[in-house]
């Protein structure tokens, strides 16, 4: 697999993409499927499903990476965007207009 290789807009392909990703930091750390269940307390079912289909629950998802020391990423993904100008401040915000229609 091309690890230079992007998040796509088709959800499965993404998911399988993440998967492969921890799996090959799996590998670099020197941890077999065996001792990351451990570490992490994921059933090894789970983590070898999601090695392969990219599907698990997000909490599942938190404690594996947390095992692999990488658990602080996820904070980076709720991070609101940065203002780059002060024309974004300014800018008005969507407002909108109430269910029901016109009356």
């Amino acid at each position: 697999m091309n690890t230079g290789e992007t998040i796509s807009t088709h959800p499965r392909r993404s998911l399988e993409l993440l998967a492969s990703r921890v799996k090959q930091e799996r590998v670099r750390m020197g941890f077999r499927l065996k001792d990351l269940c451990e570490l992490s307390g994921v059933k090894f079912s789970s983590l070898r499903k999601f090695e392969k289909t990219g599907l698990i629950s997000m909490e599942k998802f938190y404690l594996i990476l947390t095992a692999l020391g990488r658990h602080h990423e996820i904070d980076l993904l709720a991070q609101p965007p940065e203002i780059i100008s002060l024309d974004q401040l300014n800018q008005p915000k969507r407002v909108r207009g109430k269910r029901g229609g016109i009356k």
